[in-house]
């Protein structure tokens, strides 16, 4: 019985509460405060969240569009590498396989999976180094790749803070050469780096 008379006394209470958050949290439309918003009167209200209703809905549509000039750059600038990739000078165009690849995590060292890059100079590109446990994949990290005619760079982000770097010249690049690198705080392994045959 008493358990009955708590339950009853506590659940009102319970909700008077979550009210009391709920209107304390509350947004009005147009950016009132709750003075202007209650000297409005029902008409004027309805009004207002209609208002409302029509400035969320231009900035939902100013967003999308927003995302499809985002995504229309992207293949634009996508299409321009690749007519650049099909016209590259000689020299102009690298692929290597990054091999041995072991990632830092904390005292440890976690095997990477081999991966490959094709990259022209001055392109930056995103790259995924992927964690293998027992023979499966268990985790991804992003990092970018750039070659500027030289020097291959690894690093873990545009801003460069952690990278390795292949160093080479025209000679080595053309016969194909390997180079082992190391960044304690972050990537060691191999790379094996040449140029691409010019088409014919």
């Amino acid at each position: 019985m008493n358990t009955i008379k708590r339950n009853t006394i506590f659940k009102p209470l319970l909700v008077s509460i979550v009210l009391v958050f709920l209107v304390g949290c509350a947004t009005y439309p147009l950016n009132m405060n709750k003075a202007e918003w209650e000297a409005l009167t029902s008409s004027q209200q309805l009004q207002a969240r209609e208002q409302q209703a029509l400035l969320d809905q231009a900035r939902a549509e100013q967003r999308a569009a927003e995302a499809r000039a985002r995504e229309q750059e992207i293949e634009k600038e996508r299409i321009a590498w690749e007519v650049r990739r099909q016209e590259a000078r000689y020299g102009d165009h690298l692929q290597c396989v990054i091999s041995d690849v072991q990632l830092r995590n904390g005292d440890n060292w976690q095997r990477i999976h081999p991966f490959a890059l094709d990259l022209l100079i001055g392109e930056r590109a995103d790259i995924n180094l992927d964690e293998f446990r027992d023979d499966r994949r268990s985790r991804s990290h992003r990092a970018q790749a750039q070659f500027d005619g030289q020097t291959l760079s690894l690093c873990s982000s545009a801003h460069g803070l952690d990278c390795v770097r292949v160093l080479g010249n025209f000679s080595d690049y053309h016969r194909g050469f390997e180079q082992a690198f190391n960044q304690p705080n972050w990537l060691k392994g191999s790379a094996r780096c040449q140029f691409v045959p010019k088409r014919r």
